[in-house]
């Protein structure tokens, strides 16, 4: 029996670390695998650009796995462990290239002007600022893609949930409202109705719902008296929360 239940809890463990490797780290691979290409890629084009010669470009750390070398000298390289990656260029004591090893010394002259140390602070600079910039461009491309295809996220002021006994609750406001306009003001979106309450805690405010095509108004004061003192105390809060958003598709110049 005991030799069964150990069976059965190993099964269960595999069955959980599979699910982990598939749900969770394959997809962090992947993703970590491709910002280390475009990282390093940036590098690597401008380091060529600036005639320094890339002896290594690894996608990975630790024994090579695969790879091959191209026409200019470049071996490009899959590794053992997928977590980062480096460009190694011409003359670089470690994949850093923060400083030179020692060999440059007997390097000839036209090798010497291959390696990353001898060309000027600007174009170092250059070398080093491609990578976290070909990342940039990165997101942006990603993004502007996502808001061409699927759209830009924007919250309507249809309220998804009421808190209980907060003010909207007490008001009657119910999950499916439209909120409309606060004091005459119209609203576009759920961030807009926020700085519209923040502008106006401490003071008595109109709000204009739609409810199944119905308009409906409310009045609210965004504060509380208090019993002792009588003074006013500020209620920050309606109590509602937002529903789904709605994507807006953008054209990608936009």
């Amino acid at each position: 029996m005991l030799t069964f239940s150990y069976h059965i809890l190993s099964l269960k463990i595999g069955a959980w670390l599979v699910n982990w490797v598939i749900d969770y780290f394959v997809p962090f691979v992947v993703v970590l695998t491709v910002l280390v290409f475009i990282h390093e890629l940036g590098h690597f084009l401008i380091a060529r650009r600036n005639k320094v010669k890339v002896t290594t470009f690894s996608i990975g750390f630790g024994p090579e796995l695969f790879g091959w070398t191209d026409s200019q000298g470049t071996r490009w390289r899959f590794s053992l462990v997928p977590l980062g990656g480096y460009v190694k260029m011409l003359g670089d004591a470690d994949a850093s290239s923060a400083r030179a090893d020692e060999s440059i010394q007997d390097f000839s002259e036209e090798e010497k002007q291959q390696t990353l140390h001898s060309k000027t602070p600007l174009q170092r600079i250059a070398v080093s600022v491609a990578g976290p910039a070909a990342n940039y461009l990165l997101a942006i491309v990603i993004l502007t893609g996502l808001i061409a295809v699927k759209g830009m996220p924007v919250m309507p002021t249809t309220v998804g949930k009421v808190e209980p006994d907060m003010l909207a609750h007490q008001a009657g406001i119910i999950a499916g409202d439209k909120i409309q306009k606060i004091n005459e003001s119209p609203i576009a979106d759920f961030d807009q109705l926020r700085a519209m309450i923040k502008e106006n805690i401490g003071k008595d405010v109109k709000v204009e719902i739609n409810r199944n095509g119905e308009v409906l108004y409310k009045n609210f004061s965004l504060y509380k008296i208090n019993a002792v003192t009588g003074e006013k105390e500020p209620i920050t809060k309606l109590g509602i929360a937002p529903g789904e958003p709605l994507y807006i598709k953008q054209n990608p110049l936009t």
